[in-house]
């Protein structure tokens, strides 16, 4: 099988994102799910993003001085702002901890995402390991392909 076959993702898809069901909403039974781009770097809007936010802590990351949980945080802002792209069917209660807001859909914004992955790090965790997961940005034909 050739490299291209096993390796070759689609470059639309990698910057405009992949959409993940990470569950199902309890009130409307309908999926939950995240469009997330590719982190890679093929992917300019997450590098530049990367750099961007990582630039004022570069000596210390260099140094290996840079505390883990900063480390965390400042990640955190770089996949919200270039590679998490919308979501569908949230529910505001997820976001909030607010059981009572379990009717209510929540907005896709950058303060609601960073909301739900403080309070759903595993969420957050598996949105990660979709986002630098190249099978997710092939095309299925290519992906049907690479297996046989």
């Amino acid at each position: 099988m050739s490299l291209s076959k096993q390796y070759q993702t689609n470059t639309d898809k990698e910057l405009q994102g992949a959409w993940a069901q990470m569950g199902v909403n309890d009130k409307n039974k309908e999926f939950i799910e995240f469009c997330v781009a590719r982190m890679s770097k093929s992917n300019t809007e997450y590098t530049k993003c990367f750099e961007r936010i990582t630039k004022p802590f570069a000596v210390l990351m260099r140094m290996g001085q840079l505390p883990k949980k900063k480390g965390d945080e400042l990640m955190m802002q770089v996949f919200i702002q270039s590679v998490l792209k919308d979501w569908k069917n949230v529910p505001l209660s997820d976001v909030t901890g607010d059981k009572s807001q379990i009717d209510e859909i929540a907005p896709f914004t950058p303060e609601n995402a960073t909301k739900l992955f403080t309070r759903l790090p595993e969420l957050y965790d598996r949105l990660f390991e979709f986002a630098g997961d190249a099978s997710a940005f092939k095309d299925a034909e290519t992906e049907e392909k690479a297996k046989n």
